[in-house]
């Protein structure tokens, strides 16, 4: 009975703790893993049960989906993946567009462009990185220190599957959380 509890305990652990992790890592070498993702952050991009390859480094630029460490509120270290948007001595700036009540986002001063990106923003309370210098109710912006980037999921609606990100936790520190970036989205099979 007790073996049958150990198993059943070491199960419930192990199934949390892929739960909690934005990717369920499958196989890996030295330089590159493939993993299967969990969340919905990335999509349209990446959809739930998409499997992606990640390499190894820290060649990493504007627009690649990175692949990072993060921890949760338990201490409990998992892996994401979201999309460099800025990096130090960038500036990043959400303007609401009054026509469509959407917030959209600039890179020092112009439109980013986000073929991806199909979801708007409409609420302020996405923004709750307390570092944003907010000019009005329409327009926010973070300047990016070097070592650091700002991070989106693709996914930034409100609801359910909204990514969480920098517009919530501010930049990501490369140095200390970057592993690498996606070289391959590979879809499940439908």
């Amino acid at each position: 009975m007790q073996k049958a509890l150990k198993k059943l305990t070491a199960s419930i652990i192990l199934g949390t703790a892929i739960i909690m992790s934005s990717v369920f890592l499958i196989g890996c070498n030295s330089n590159t893993l493939t993993a299967t993702v969990i969340s919905g952050s990335m999509m349209p991009t990446i959809q739930i049960n998409d499997q992606v390859t990640m390499q190894r480094t820290r060649n990493v630029t504007h627009n690649d989906i990175i692949w990072y460490r993060q921890f949760d509120h338990n201490g409990m270290q998992f892996y994401a993946i979201k999309r460099a948007i800025a990096f130090g001595g960038d500036t990043v700036e959400f303007k609401r567009n009054s026509q469509h009540n959407l917030f959209h986002v600039y890179l020092n001063g112009e439109p980013l462009q986000q073929y991806y990106q199909t979801l708007g923003m409409t609420q302020l309370n996405f923004l709750s990185y307390q570092g944003f210098t907010q000019t009005n109710n329409s327009h926010f912006s973070l300047y990016i220190q070097q070592g650091f980037a700002f991070i989106l999921g693709d996914n930034r609606g409100t609801q359910d599957g909204g990514s969480q990100d920098s517009r919530q936790d501010g930049p990501l520190c490369l140095n200390t959380y970057l592993i690498g970036r996606v070289t391959a989205i590979h879809p499940r099979n439908t």
